[in-house]
């Protein structure tokens, strides 16, 4: 999960009745991005005055009230938020894994499925073409992009080490793996934690950093 240095903020709220609107200055702005696990894209794009259901809301609900991976994704579609974000959801049935990335706009959510090896690679710009059209992110942010392409081509060329091809420093404050040049500056990115899903053991890893500091031998967090 990459942020800006210095600032971070979390929510864990309870529904009580599904999701409902509610003003939308109570939604956070996103700005988060993780290329292996869940967190929003940058805002910036498609943000809306109207009222919606504030993305962290919403993903709290998904994980009270769906019971399954496909119901997760059917009701994160259906919920009216008012900034762009992206959930990463998977399920396991004990013989196969599946994912999905839910992406979500005010215009209207997308989708974004494993590529045919069961690689889902997402960074901060939508892959929906419905939603591509009008995401102004790659045009401002074109890091987005070749963070994505580095990965993509990493993986083709056989690499199995998931915290190897994400430790990359290329690109600096932009890069997949990034640390702020000046530790007092407020508005240079930082990777701020790297973590590891195991759906058959139903286990998460969290570890503080960028993946150059993954711990472990190897510090392979799997294929």
């Amino acid at each position: 999960a990459k942020g800006r240095h210095g600032r971070g903020a979390a929510a864990d709220r309870r529904p009580q009745e599904g999701l409902r609107p509610v003003r939308a200055d109570a939604a956070e702005p996103a700005t988060g991005e993780a290329e292996s696990a869940d967190s929003p894209p940058h805002g910036g794009r498609g943000g809306t005055a109207r009222m919606g259901v504030p993305v962290h809301v919403a993903a709290r609900a998904a994980l009270d009230l769906a019971p399954n991976l496909y119901n997760a994704a059917e009701l994160l579609a259906s919920a009216p938020v008012s900034a762009s974000s992206s959930m990463n959801l998977a399920g396991w049935d004990g013989a196969r894994g599946q994912a999905i990335t839910v992406e979500l706009s005010p215009k209207g959510a997308g989708y974004a499925l494993p590529d045919p090896a069961g690689r889902l690679v997402h960074t901060n710009h939508f892959l929906d073409p419905r939603l591509e059209r009008g995401d102004t992110e790659a045009r401002i942010y074109p890091d987005t992009l070749l963070r994505r392409d580095m990965l993509l081509r990493e993986l083709a060329a056989g690499e199995t080490d998931l915290i190897a091809a994400l430790s990359s420093h290329l690109g600096g404050d932009s890069a997949l793996c990034c640390h702020p040049r000046d530790p007092e500056a407020e508005d240079e990115y930082e990777t701020l934690a790297t973590l590891s899903m195991d759906l058959a053991q139903g286990a998460l890893t969290v570890h503080p950093g960028g993946p150059c500091a993954w711990p472990g031998p190897g510090k392979s967090a799997g294929g």
